[in-house]
């Protein structure tokens, strides 16, 4: 018994730090809401208040079924909206039906609505809640009871709105500036490792595919060293923002390092990816900025494969790359 504890333990630790900070966070909320319930449904029981008990026993069935999902790595913008919908029916249904003690599961209740739900719609969906449970709360409160309750009430939820709303927009800036290349404002390495492994989940699973093309600046080093990393660093905006302009809505450019940048195509194949290489590479010497030193690419194409790992992926095209620097650079090559 101890050993199958330690193995699902180890497990979930396993499984929880392969997610992410969302995930993490979904699942701690799913577990605390399943604690928190777990003696309060004991208590209903105990007093024989079955409709109370049924309710609780709900609310369990579906944090356990969240915090599996979410072990599962499944579903999690849908468990987090469902958990969001039964925490609202479950403190609107408390207040109704419980007794004064319940009204005090609002104030935690609204603050997991705006974790889990936008603040336009937590702040909606909390007012909501407020009218609908002010008829029954005004039949068991005194009247300055439920006067002192909403005037407390209404600022928590205002406050945690605009709270919110700030954390949300700290939260977006740090994770652009995580995974958005500081020079071209492409992504970084970081985000193409993200988008490469989503990638190969869609391979593998829904049969969705990928071309992954690898290109850097023929002779980088040369141009830096004659004209100096001022006109590097132009060179390098020059090319993106071209190689920018040749991608469909649904290409991804990352910049990796230096003057080596990554496209992923998805939903495309092998032929595609290629014409898309030949589209830049000519280009960029029609279009490019007349004012600084002229510069080729060299490309590699690669398909993803099923079951490939990110690392044998980037192999093969940079063994393409390669290819191409050794037939003479400004040209695209197929990867085997």
């Amino acid at each position: 018994m101890i050993a199958k504890l330690t193995a699902i333990n180890l497990m979930i630790k396993s499984r929880l730090g392969e997610a992410t900070a969302t995930a993490r966070a979904v699942f701690a909320v799913a577990m605390l809401g399943f604690l928190s319930v777990c003696p309060i449904l004991i208590t209903r029981i105990i007093q024989q208040s079955w409709l109370m008990a049924l309710l609780n026993l709900v609310l369990i069935g579906v944090f356990l079924v969240i915090a599996f999902n979410v072990l599962r790595n499944r579903y999690l913008a849908t468990s987090r909206h469902v958990m969001g919908i039964m925490l609202i029916l479950g403190i609107t249904s408390t207040t109704i039906i419980g007794d004064t003690a319940s009204a005090y599961w609002l104030y935690p209740g609204f603050v997991a609505t705006f974790f889990l739900f936008k603040p336009k719609i937590a702040v909606l969906l909390s007012f909501s809640v407020c009218i609908t449970v002010y008829p029954f709360l005004s039949e068991l409160l005194a009247s300055t009871d439920l006067l002192t309750l909403y005037a407390t009430l209404m600022p928590t939820i205002v406050f945690i709105y605009y709270s919110s709303r700030a954390l949300r927009k700290q939260h977006e800036q740090l994770m652009s500036m995580a995974s958005q290349d500081y020079l071209t404002q492409t992504g970084n390495r970081r985000a193409f490792n993200a988008k490469a492994e989503i990638c190969i989940r869609q391979r593998n699973k829904q049969d969705f595919h990928s071309v992954l093309i690898l290109f850097d600046m023929d002779h980088f080093k040369r141009l830096n060293d004659t004209h100096g990393h001022v006109v590097g660093d132009a060179v390098l905006k020059d090319v993106t923002n071209i190689v920018t302009h040749c991608l469909r809505s649904t290409d991804r450019l990352f910049r990796l390092g230096g003057e080596e940048f990554a496209i992923i195509v998805q939903n495309a194949m092998l032929k595609d990816a290629v014409a898309i290489s030949e589209k830049i590479r000519e280009t960029l010497v029609s279009k490019r900025n007349i004012d600084l030193p002229p510069y080729t690419v060299s490309f590699g194409v690669a398909a993803l494969n099923k079951n490939e790992t990110v690392n044998s992926w980037m192999e093969r095209t940079d063994l393409a790359l390669y290819q191409s620097k050794q037939n003479g650079r400004d040209q695209v090559s197929i990867a085997k």
